[in-house]
């Protein structure tokens, strides 16, 4: 999906290369906080 929206902007990229990115950036965007939005599913029971 990303190889292919930076295609359409003329930006070539294999997926080894989001692959390294995902390593080297994906934490920041893991520890941006919960969801504002949790499916009723997904809650736990108590």
């Amino acid at each position: 999906m990303v190889e292919d929206m930076l295609a359409y902007k003329g930006i070539i990229v294999t997926h080894m290369t989001v692959r390294e990115w995902a390593e080297k950036f994906g934490w920041q965007y893991s520890n941006f906080g919960p969801s504002p939005y949790i499916p009723p599913w997904r809650h736990m029971a108590s």
